[in-house]
């Protein structure tokens, strides 16, 4: 294994480490752990996967180890939450396990030891080399992963707030963060607006309604399901059964997010090219399948189409939100009071302003085949917000 720097060396050694003892006071034994390897991602956390000895109280032959990386204070909120995830996914049915095992964890080292899934391909894999029919197999699989997911978590909610409760407590933080997330995210639609407004681009009546609606959505939507929502596709393993890694935005939420996410070609993760028309249908087909028996209104074309447009439209003005605070952390988090005086804009780098343009790009088309009677205003609105954004990039570069 080659490390980037010594640092990095002592950080991997320390990390296998608290691992190697962890799984020891978790299963027993002295865990024999080598041959580290740095796996890659988007996240700032090291993720290292590792080989195990031979060991009688652990059947895995390989682990993965994750330190969430530190951003402030006393217990972290991104550990408390991926905590909360991995331990609710463990609750789960074998088929139903959108992830990996969780194994054992610290939340004061933000540790996680992880079952491996091995040497697989991610979607960014799939989506830079792969050839058109396997990244329409690619898009096909996704859809019915998280179409399974949804389906087969949207009635366990109450079981999902009861673990988070329990593990934000040990944790020692305060009630009202646990819900600060989905808090953030609703402010973050409603400053997204201002930011188009601070940038010259009006924002009629129909887009605010359809923000609204993404807004009530993430609050208290109909079709709520376990979902990651921040969805990237390097953390998205294409094995024989599609898993999701990286569970920092997890929680119960409108699960159009996930579909809406895919459909503009992954929100916040600059360097990801939209899918094609053709993969956003397979995609879709594949969802609706899936959820067709539960949530059959969600099937219907004219209502699934304005379902998703109000998403996308939420995205669009998350992504300007964590354009202008330049980090989700900040973007999610900020003070309402403190923020009111604030006169955003939306900018940032060419690949930002790429980003978002293709976020537009997909508000325009749903709603040029939406037949909600606010999709013109909304279609005019993203064709505005393209032509802005292209000049903006070109200037940027």
């Amino acid at each position: 294994m080659t490390y980037p720097d010594e640092t990095a060396e002592e950080a991997v050694a320390e990390v296998v480490s608290a691992a190697a003892e962890l799984i020891s006071a978790r299963f027993g034994g002295q865990p024999v752990l080598s041959d580290p390897e740095i796996l890659s991602g988007q996240s700032d956390a090291l993720v290292v996967r590792v080989r195990v000895g031979v060991n009688p109280f652990l059947p895995h032959r390989s682990i993965v180890v994750k330190r969430i990386a530190k951003t402030g204070e006393g217990s972290e909120p991104a550990m408390l939450r991926e905590v909360v995830a991995y331990q609710f996914a463990n609750t789960l049915p074998d088929e139903a396990r959108p992830g990996p095992e969780l194994l054992a964890y610290d939340i004061s080292q933000r540790l996680l030891v992880l079952s491996d899934s091995g040497v697989v391909d991610t979607l960014a894999d799939i989506l830079a080399n792969g050839d058109e029919e396997q990244r329409l197999r690619s898009f096909r699989a996704l859809g019915a992963a998280l179409g399974k997911m949804h389906i087969q978590t949207h009635h366990r909610e109450d079981g999902f707030e009861t673990l988070r409760r329990r593990v934000w407590a040990k944790g020692g933080v305060e009630r009202e963060s646990i819900y600060a997330r989905d808090r953030g995210i609703v402010s973050a639609i409603r400053f997204g607006i201002r930011a188009f407004e601070g940038s010259g681009l009006e924002v009629p009546d129909a887009v605010r309604s359809f923000a609204g609606d993404a807004a009530r959505r993430i609050e208290k939507g109909t079709h709520r399901a376990f979902t990651p929502f921040d969805l990237a596709p390097d953390n998205i393993l294409m094995a024989d059964k599609v898993q999701f890694l990286d569970y920092d935005w997890a929680g119960y939420r409108d699960v159009l997010f996930d579909v809406a996410s895919v459909v503009a070609g992954f929100p916040l993760h600059v360097f990801v090219t939209r899918p094609s028309r053709a993969e956003v249908e397979a995609f879709i087909r594949s969802w609706t399948e899936e959820i067709r028996d539960h949530w059959y209104r969600a099937t219907d074309e004219r209502r699934l189409l304005a379902f998703i447009a109000a998403a996308l439209v939420g995205w669009l003005f998350i992504s300007a939100t964590i354009a202008y605070f330049g980090s989700p952390e900040r973007a999610l988090s900020f003070d309402s009071e403190t923020a009111a005086n604030e006169e955003p804009t939306v900018g940032g780098p060419a690949l930002v302003l790429r980003d978002m343009a293709n976020t537009a790009r997909a508000v325009a088309e749903f709603a040029e085949h939406c037949e909600d009677e606010r999709a013109d205003q909304l279609r005019d609105f993203a064709i505005k917000v393209i032509a802005y954004l292209e000049s903006g990039e070109e200037l940027a570069q």
